[in-house]
C-alpha cells in the first residue's frame, strides 16, 4: 500500500543484482565489481585443561603452557631459568649453594600453575579459556592423577634442593 500523494513520483526500484546461476555463471562465485572477498572465519579453539597442566609440568622450563594459551609471558619462564643458571655459574663457589634453588624457581612455579589447572573446576577453566568455544571440557581422573603427579614430583625436587643446599653452606661455613 501506497501513502504518498499522487503528485509524489514513485521511488526509482534498484537494479537487480546479476544472476548466480544462467548462462556463463555456472560455478562462478557471486561478487560485485571491486568487492573483496570475505575471509573464512577462523575455527574456534577448545583448549585442554590436561593438555595444558600437562604441558605447564613437562615444558615447565621452556613455559610450554603459555604458547599453548597464548599468553604473552611466555618468554619468561626460559630467560629466567637461563638468568638463574648463569648467576649460579658466575658464582659457582659452594658457599652460594643457595642458588640453586633459585635456578629451579621458575620451574616450581610452572609446577604450581599446572597444579592450579589441573585442579580448577571445568566452568571455571571453560568460562576463562573457552568462552566462545562450543564445546565443554569433560576431565575426569587424568587431571587427578597429573595433580598427584605434580605434588609428588614437585616437593620430592623442592625438598632435595633445599638439604642439598643447606648441607653444602654447613660443609664450606667457616669454624
Amino acid at each position: 500500500m501506497d501513502i504518498r500523494p499522487a503528485s509524489l513520483p514513485a521511488a526509482p526500484s534498484r537494479p537487480a543484482s546479476p544472476p548466480t546461476s544462467g548462462p556463463g555463471r555456472e560455478g562462478a562465485p557471486d561478487r560485485r565489481a571491486g568487492a573483496p572477498a570475505l575471509p573464512k572465519p577462523a575455527p574456534v579453539r577448545h583448549r585442554e585443561r590436561f593438555t595444558a597442566a600437562l604441558l605447564a609440568f613437562a615444558g615447565a622450563p621452556l613455559g610450554a603452557h603459555c604458547w599453548y594459551l597464548g599468553q604473552r609471558r611466555a618468554p619468561v619462564y626460559p630467560l629466567a631459568l637461563a638468568a638463574g643458571m648463569l648467576l649460579f655459574g658466575a658464582v659457582g663457589s659452594a658457599r652460594n649453594a643457595w642458588l640453586a634453588v633459585l635456578v629451579l624457581l621458575p620451574v616450581w612455579i610452572a609446577w604450581c600453575e599446572s597444579l592450579a589447572i589441573a585442579v580448577m573446576p571445568d566452568e571455571r577453566w571453560d568460562a576463562r579459556w573457552n568462552a566462545v568455544s562450543p564445546r565443554h571440557s569433560r576431565n575426569s581422573w587424568n587431571c587427578v592423577f597429573l595433580a598427584i603427579a605434580v605434588l609428588l614430583v614437585g616437593a620430592t625436587t623442592l625438598l632435595t634442593a633445599i638439604i642439598v643446599a643447606a648441607q653444602l653452606w654447613y660443609e664450606v661455613a667457616p669454624g
